[in-house]
């Protein structure tokens, strides 16, 4: 039997470079029901974000869910899946990958449930 675990903050990274990250890679099924991108500098900041399924590299656009993405200063980009399955679901070993178009601008913090197996009865 398979229940869904109750959700929790899955990372929270604030890049210090321009170069790709790797904050979260999935250990279980996963879904990601909110993502939230904080701007604290007073010009807009760019991002990308990618879910790259196992196996796979960065590619610039074939798995970029946000290229470029502007956050205007001083403000926050949210995503949520707001229903059911509304999220982004993520495989064993699939991979999210960040870069921040400026160092030190961006804080991404990033929530979701992961999927947990009950006991045998």
């Amino acid at each position: 039997m398979i229940e869904a675990a109750q959700g929790s903050r899955l990372f929270n990274a604030r890049p210090a470079d321009t170069n790709d990250a790797t904050p979260f890679i999935a250990t279980l099924n996963t879904e990601i029901t909110k993502l939230l991108v904080c701007n604290n500098t007073g010009s807009a900041a760019t991002f990308r974000f990618y879910h790259l399924p196992a196996g796979e590299t960065v590619s610039d656009i074939e798995f970029a869910l946000w290229y470029n993405k502007s956050v205007a200063a001083n403000d926050t980009f949210i995503f949520g899946g707001d229903t059911g399955n509304g999220g982004i679901a993520l495989e064993i070993g699939d991979r999210i990958i960040i870069q921040a178009g400026t160092a030190d601008a961006l804080s991404f913090q990033c929530y979701g449930v992961t999927q947990s197996i009950a006991p045998n009865d």
